[in-house]
């Protein structure tokens, strides 16, 4: 009995799939708690953009507006970098360092935004942006991990300074 009502189940599943379409089934049974990345993503830069649009329009320069847009900046652009924005992520990261005293992380994403722009450009413009970036993430964070290989792998791969990046690692 067992294995009949698995196999009636199963093609009832198979049918459903034909009929409907796989997504639909797998949503109707898994109760609709799939997620659309693409649809949260787009909705998160929407809300960012409105609450900059928001903060700006307040007009307030004080230090906690100031943070406040430095933090929507920053987040907006780590969502460009994710989605590969490389023109969108550098211009959110400048607008962070305009609008307050950004800690180190944001120059390093800054670096990062212009290392890929410029490996996918092949600008050495925008390697040397990305080394001052990533320079500037170690003048503030001296153990800084992350900015410090960014800016050995921009020195050993595109400024032909091996020497000097292999003494950062």
């Amino acid at each position: 009995m067992q294995k009949n009502s698995t196999k009636i189940i199963l093609i009832v599943l198979i049918i459903a799939g034909i009929l409907f379409g796989v997504g639909t089934v797998f949503n109707v049974f898994h109760c609709n708690m799939r997620r659309d990345y693409k649809v949260d993503t787009d909705r998160r830069i929407m809300s960012l953009r409105e609450k900059i649009a928001d903060v700006e329009k307040e007009g307030a320069k004080d230090l906690t507006s100031s943070n406040r847009l430095l933090d929507y900046y920053n987040q907006l652009g780590t969502i460009y970098l994710e989605k590969r924005l490389w023109d969108m992520a550098i211009e959110s990261f400048q607008n962070c360092i305009k609008n307050g005293t950004p800690g180190p992380a944001v120059y390093h994403s800054l670096g990062l935004a212009y290392a890929n722009r410029g490996y996918d450009g092949s600008s050495r413009e925008d390697m040397i942006l990305a080394e001052q970036n990533y320079r500037k993430a170690i003048e503030l964070k001296t153990d800084y991990a992350d900015a410090i290989y960014g800016l050995a792998i921009v020195l050993f791969y595109h400024r032909d300074a091996r020497e000097e990046a292999m003494t950062l690692v």
